[in-house]
């Protein structure tokens, strides 16, 4: 791979003496705010390309591609119009729509004088469905996967890989910490509900409703602010629903799942499970409000409310204290329990502040008591 490297100054126009072709790297310096170094790329119509910066340490310049300069080249910090953005200024990916010559330009953004930068260009596989329900898989380098409409599934192998699935309802594959997935538009919009397999650990990004993890890794699973539904494996997973009303299914292993804010809906399955709540207002009373856990096992899973401070009338970070069944006296830091005759479930609830009043509610499905060894004070 040769290393091509700015002995003058790149000039911000079409006499540039520097090209590179797939495989090239290019090493630059941004001598003053107002230098533009501009470089050309060899490129065959149709064919895949990707452009990446070095991850640790990598300046944060504007850059764009432009295939004519016919027109000022329009920067950004994600990437010019004429491409397929992963959202980032570390990877560029793009199909070339012509055979020749386009041009990448670097325009200082918020990086100092004189700031060296250097980057990678290489072609990449590329593979394009149609309206159809596709289903793509890459190679085992980096791959460009597009589904356009339809309901896809798109793996794209080894390697760090960019995959679109478009609209419809998509699969994605994820085996690698590179992967990236883009384009996605939200259910909400008219997109589809799209669906990530991961074999590591994954954290959803917008417009991704699903996450599954794969395997039987020790994995953790993130959500975002939206309603989302996240699935573990059969190892001990840390599932996090963030905002949103979630859905948390841990299934096998010892796991631990936060619901976060929202409504969320919260089932262990298998294994010593942990319901861990860091504040009040991630279950707030009434039904539309309150987080719902399915399948509680006593003497085996945990509802976890010791990072919850349970008197908020104090400096100190107070545990609870659990009174079972019995009313609220008036007293801050009161955990009970209550259900109706003959329901095989119960309501947890407390009082932070000593008014009587629960300032949180906890449903608890197919059991009609609980025990103060069920909790973490």
């Amino acid at each position: 791979m040769p290393d091509i490297v700015e002995t003058t100054d790149a000039p911000g126009d079409a006499t540039t003496p520097y090209v590179l072709a797939p495989g090239d790297t290019f090493s630059g310096t941004l001598a003053t705010s107002s230098d533009v170094d501009l470089v050309a790329l060899e490129v065959t119509a149709g064919m895949a390309y990707q452009i990446s910066l070095p991850p640790d340490g990598a300046p944060n310049p504007m850059f764009g591609i432009a295939t004519s300069l016919s027109g000022a080249i329009s920067y950004s910090t994600s990437i010019g119009s004429s491409s397929s953005s992963t959202g980032s200024n570390t990877v560029v990916t793009f199909v070339a729509s012509q055979t020749g010559t386009v041009f990448f330009g670097v325009n200082p953004f918020d990086i100092p004088e004189s700031e060296p930068y250097a980057f990678a260009f290489e072609g990449i596989g590329l593979g394009q469905g149609n309206s159809e329900n596709n289903i793509l898989v890459g190679g085992e380098g980096p791959d460009l996967l597009r589904g356009f409409a339809g309901d896809d599934r798109l793996d794209g192998g080894t390697g760090n890989d960019i995959m679109d699935g478009g609209l419809g309802n998509d699969r994605y594959i994820v085996d690698s910490a590179g992967d990236r997935i883009t384009g996605e538009t939200g259910f909400s919009l008219g997109g589809g509900i799209d669906t990530v397999e991961s074999w590591i650990s994954y954290n959803l990004t917008p417009n991704l409703e699903i996450l599954r993890l794969q395997g039987t890794a020790d994995l953790n699973g993130t959500g975002g602010f939206a309603p989302e539904a996240l699935v573990g494996n059969v190892g001990n997973n840390l599932l996090d629903g963030g905002g949103g009303n979630d859905v948390l299914n841990g299934k096998s292993g010892d796991d631990t799942l936060v619901g976060g804010l929202g409504a969320d809906t919260l089932v262990g399955e298998a294994g010593a499970d942990v319901f861990d709540f860091n504040a009040i207002n991630q279950s707030r009373p009434g039904q539309a409000s309150r987080d719902f856990i399915n399948g509680f096992v006593h003497g085996e899973d945990l509802i976890d409310l010791s990072d919850i401070d349970a008197n908020s009338l104090t400096d100190a970070n107070d545990a609870f204290d659990f009174i079972g069944s019995d009313a609220f006296s008036g007293t801050a830091g009161e955990l009970r329990f209550f259900t109706f005759s003959g329901g095989n479930f119960n309501i947890v609830e407390a009082d932070v502040d000593g008014d009587g009043v629960a300032d949180m509610q906890i449903f608890v499905n197919l059991t009609n008591t609980m025990f103060e060894g069920d909790f973490v004070l």
